[in-house]
């Protein structure tokens, strides 16, 4: 009697696991249906498709040869060439030398590391208040900190020289405030940085600037930092360069009624006949300006107030008594009025420091700009190009300054150039740039302090 009591208990527990079985089948079939990953051959995707494959596909299939022709399903480019090639061995050879194919070419644990250390190193740099791409590379670093944790490759990770790369790819702010937590790590846990430091400062930082209610910090949605440029028109020139553009007729010569008007007003030879005093009225009175004769600036510190080919009235003693002499029309130099009023006075350049950076090569050079108003198009030194290791586009351009008319220069096309300040707080991506090999200006046009305090109006 209680043999029969026992067996009927156990049958009672296999029907419980039975109808366990049965239930758990039952829940898995209304889940969505698995899949596996196509694999492309990027070793940072390797794992995660092989164990796809072992769960979804090998579970179920006990063949060696079927098993083999789904691996090559599922694989694309060199990965399948691999596993092509082993259809020719005996089904279990076959599969087990496919695997290890798989696994020698993508899923060797140094490659995998190399792969992650160039998708970091490869990133751009941030820009300051671009919350989206932080939280993009906050995310690859995290990927990079949980790898590292089943990878003994990964600790190159921790290199002082790789964080420090890395480190350089955040905003200028964000980078100050690494610094305070890089000495709090050693100075007060007594222990070196290590790369999922970085991480989790990333990490911490995306997440506050992406809060969902203070991340965005502005009241007002603030302007964009890249200024967009229209594309130049083929040819084009510096310095003082013109370049073909569609410019109003003589404002002049229609005003007062002269017939067909056929010429702009820089060539008016009836302007060009009035005294000085009518002719500066006259650009007064259509709010034009003095340097470059065009509408919405005045330039009142221009000394080229109105020339043409073989007028020799306008000299810059005659302008310098009426107008305060500053920018010149081709240059921007700035005269600044001598304090002792003896000697030459002193020519200050607007020239301010700057990072360019190649979007092609995603190098970073810190250089000098010199903000030509009179020119129409941009320039760079060749050096400046070499340093960034890009090579334009061969072209020749027609330069015509106040020297010479339509001088034939070889140069080249730059493309996809972006500068910014020194704290890269403020970003312009520039339009197509010609290379020159020398720009007349040297360090000894920078202002300085001394030359800042003669201007009255910058004092206080």
């Amino acid at each position: 009697m209680l043999r029969l009591q026992e067996q009927q208990n156990d049958l009672n527990l296999q029907q419980n696991e039975i109808m366990k079985g049965f239930s758990l089948q039952q829940r898995k079939s209304t889940l969505p249906q698995q899949r596996v990953p196509v694999f492309e051959g990027n070793p940072t995707e390797y794992n995660n498709f092989i164990r796809a494959f072992e769960n979804i596909v090998e579970a179920k299939v006990a063949n060696s040869s079927e098993r083999l022709y789904y691996l090559e399903q599922f694989t694309i480019g060199q990965a399948r060439e691999l596993v092509k090639s082993c259809h020719h061995m005996a089904p279990v050879r076959g599969y087990q030398e496919a695997r290890a194919l798989l696994k020698r070419n993508y899923g060797n644990e140094y490659k995998i590391t190399a792969a992650y250390m160039d998708k970091v190193l490869k990133w751009p740099e941030l820009k300051p208040e671009d919350n989206v791409n932080l939280h993009k590379f906050s995310i690859l670093l995290v990927c990079c900190k949980n790898v590292m944790d089943g990878n003994d490759f990964m600790t190159k990770f921790d290199n002082p020289e790789n964080i420090h790369q890395i480190v350089q790819k955040l905003p200028f702010s964000m980078r100050c405030r690494w610094r305070r937590n890089v000495d709090e790590i050693t100075e007060v846990k007594r222990r070196m940085v290590t790369f999922p430091d970085l991480a989790n400062f990333v990490e911490k930082e995306a997440r506050i600037a992406n809060h969902p209610v203070f991340g965005n910090i502005s009241t007002v949605k603030p302007p964009s930092n890249r200024l967009k440029f229209a594309k130049p028109k083929p040819g084009g020139s510096s310095f003082g360069i013109n370049m073909e553009e569609s410019r109003k007729l003589c404002e002049y010569c229609n005003k007062n009624g002269r017939g067909k008007v056929n010429h702009t007003i820089e060539h008016c030879e009836a302007l060009k006949s009035k005294p000085y005093k009518d002719r500066i009225d006259f650009l007064k009175g259509l709010q034009l300006c003095f340097g470059c004769l065009r509408e919405g600036h005045l330039a009142k510190f221009y000394k080229v107030l109105f020339q043409t080919a073989g007028d020799s009235s306008l000299t810059s003693n005659d302008r310098a008594n009426e107008i305060n002499i500053g920018f010149t029309s081709g240059d921007t130099d700035r005269e600044i009025p001598s304090q002792t009023g003896a000697g030459k006075p002193t020519i200050a350049r607007a020239i301010i420091p700057v990072k360019v950076r190649s979007k092609e090569t995603n190098k970073t050079i810190v250089t000098y700009a010199f903000l030509d108003n009179g020119s129409d198009s941009s320039f760079c030194t060749e050096s400046l190009a070499e340093q960034l290791g890009i090579k334009g586009i061969e072209t020749a351009i027609s330069l015509t300054t106040m020297e010479k008319k339509n001088s034939i220069i070889k140069s080249s096309i730059i493309q996809h150039l972006e500068v910014s300040d020194l704290d890269e707080n403020c970003s312009i991506d520039l339009p197509l740039i010609y290379t020159a090999a020398d720009i007349p200006v040297t360090s000894k046009d920078i202002p300085d302090q001394e030359d800042v305090d003669q201007w009255p109006h910058l004092q206080g």
